[in-house]
């Protein structure tokens, strides 16, 4: 056979090294992230309460509290950045001069580096549709809170070791 083989030595040993697989379920925790922490100011906290409370529960672990507290204070500053745009314009002139040259005011510049830094933020905790579709989060079990069916996974010794059921494309 011509062409290049799958090679399955290099993805055994990869595993064996502590790589994990492309399709390895992420853990979870029914804990979530918590409270917003005290030291946010009341628009940050508002973002913050507003992300947590519309994210998955079982997405958000607690380690993910660093990453969710730097998307609350860079969402505050693109909302500032895209009011200041709102308010003044995208443009400014130089100088007290009414006919100088105009450019390109510098919260425009903040509200592109903002907005950049949010969906990059909202893309690693796992809030876009894309980055979504990557991770497996536990359906909640009907008529049970997300509590009941992590304490009944553990319970059960049939179930898969992450407490999901398989995926279909394995």
């Amino acid at each position: 056979m011509r062409g290049r083989k799958p090679n399955d030595q290099r993805a055994k040993l990869r595993a064996l090294e502590g790589h994990a697989p492309a399709t390895a379920p992420l853990p979870t925790s029914v804990y979530g992230v918590g409270d917003p922490p005290p030291h946010l100011a009341p628009d940050a906290a508002a973002v913050w309460c507003h992300v947590v409370g519309t994210a998955p529960r079982t997405l958000l672990q607690p380690g993910d509290a660093i990453a969710a507290e730097m998307l609350a204070v860079h969402t505050v500053q693109w909302r500032a950045a895209v009011a200041m745009i709102a308010q003044h314009g995208a443009l400014q002139r130089d100088g007290d001069r009414r006919g100088g040259p105009q450019r390109i005011a510098p919260w425009v510049k903040l509200a592109a580096l903002e907005s950049r830094v949010v969906l990059d933020l909202c893309r690693s905790l796992g809030l876009t549709p894309l980055a979504r579709s990557s991770v497996r989060v536990p359906p909640p079990a009907a008529g049970k809170s997300v509590e009941e069916a992590a304490f009944e996974a553990l319970l059960d010794d049939t179930a898969a070791p992450d407490g999901l059921p398989p995926r279909a494309d394995n």
